[in-house]
């Protein structure tokens, strides 16, 4: 583990360097497509920190991104006002070691932690940049669906996952007997893909509405291809919340306007009735049979953890972060997934403190992206962007996703921090 960590510190500890040196004189935004170029390639560095967890062993992974930024960090810091945002998610990742020694799963525990510290890694590199112009990071993101979508289609095509570390994982899922193909993506994950589809589609609606090329509409096209191959059906309601997001709250100033978005309104509603009634059948047949429905199994868990673990919460802390399945395996005899909500998730393992902190925090930086927004698109954007997420995060274990995570305060965190 020491030499696998010194090697993938030595190949990134020049990256200091050239921020030093080369990027004195430039924009410091340049890290952020540092960032995004090892986001894409998803890649782990396995330690041989090793448990012997419920699905058998399991080793620590360290994501090299989170490395990266940790590298970007120390070599950009410098010393700013702290703000509102650094102190709610200090108190959340301090929450993390209250009760560190009676934590069991510490594989899982580790993974949440990352997670969170990111997000404030993620806020202290904006902060660190100077005076940048937010379209040259936002003009990044297209270029990420587009590959996440090619992969996408490559994973459909070959069956395989295709990602370093599980290139020939298979990407079937099986519920109730069937085995469906979902692909991944970048995110690793057929639900995470489905999440990370939502706050793609955000962004690269956001960017083919500002600048109409071709660039954008490919990255919307691939994105669209993309969701729909996920299966993720949380993720195609988030992007229908979406879409009327940007119809409500973009500009309806003149006739021209109102006439156009009538128009696409009833032409979207005459295509979307079209396929429902040729191909309707099969549609229900893939997402609900096929697929397997879930919400059953959503109602069970959440029912199962009110009645025996958050009613009897301690106040301010919970039952250790990470810990959910290992506590209803161990102290109920009870074997489930991990809990499908971020928010629930939090108040279980974190406790009610910890939730209400994150929840400020979400709502603290959207409303501060938001007063720096310079017209009704962006704004639309920022809040079309913060549904989804909330939407997507609140019916899939989100605390793990952590692509999605860097994806989701990558964007947030470029408006809080730009020039308005």
């Amino acid at each position: 583990m020491t030499l696998k960590i010194f090697f993938s510190i030595f190949l990134l500890i020049p990256l200091i360097f050239v921020n030093k040196l080369y990027f004195r004189y430039q924009k410091y935004y340049y890290n952020i497509s540092f960032i995004l170029i090892f986001i894409c390639f998803n890649f782990y560095l396995r330690t041989n920190y090793l448990q012997y967890l419920l699905d058998g062993e399991e080793f620590l992974y360290i994501p090299i991104a989170l490395i990266l930024m940790i590298i970007i960090y120390i070599s950009t810091i410098k010393i700013k006002k702290i703000t509102f945002d650094n102190v709610l998610i200090f108190f959340i990742l301090t929450s993390f070691f209250l009760n560190f020694n009676s934590i069991n799963n510490k594989i899982k525990f580790w993974s949440a932690f990352f997670g969170y510290f990111s997000i404030f890694i993620i806020g202290i590199i904006y902060k660190n940049i100077e005076e940048y112009d937010y379209k040259k990071i936002i003009d990044l993101f297209p270029y990420v669906a587009i590959y996440n979508g090619a992969l996408g289609i490559l994973q459909f095509i070959t069956n395989k996952k295709l990602l370093i570390g599980m290139f020939n994982d298979d990407i079937y899922y099986q519920q109730g007997g069937e085995y469906v193909k979902r692909v991944v993506g970048i995110a690793g994950t057929n639900n995470a893909a489905g999440n990370l589809g939502a706050i793609l589609f955000a962004v690269v609606c956001f960017c083919y509405i500002d600048r109409r090329n071709k660039k954008n509409f490919i990255a919307v096209i691939f994105t669209l291809i993309f969701s729909i191959l996920t299966l993720t059906r949380i993720g195609y309601l988030a992007m229908g919340l979406e879409l009327i997001i940007y119809f409500i709250f973009t500009k309806w100033d003149s006739f021209n306007k109102i006439a156009k978005k009538t128009s696409i309104i009833i032409l979207g509603g005459i295509f979307f009735g079209i396929v429902l009634i040729i191909f309707g059948d099969q549609i229900r047949f893939i997402l609900f049979e096929q697929r397997g429905s879930t919400a059953n199994s959503r109602i069970e868990q959440f029912t199962f953890i009110f009645n025996n673990i958050i009613k009897y919460n301690i106040f301010w802390t919970g039952i250790g972060p990470g810990q959910y399945r290992d506590y209803a395996y161990y102290y109920f005899g009870y074997t489930d997934l991990d809990i499908h909500s971020q928010y629930i998730n939090l108040l279980v393992e974190n406790g009610w403190v910890i939730c209400f902190i994150f929840l400020i925090f979400n709502i603290y930086i959207c409303r501060i992206a938001i007063k720096k927004c310079d017209d009704a698109l962006q704004r639309s954007f920022i809040i079309a962007l913060f549904v989804g997420n909330l939407v997507c995060m609140n019916f899939n274990p989100n605390q793990y996703y952590i692509v999605n995570n860097w994806i989701y305060y990558l964007l947030m965190y470029c408006f809080v921090y730009k020039k308005k």
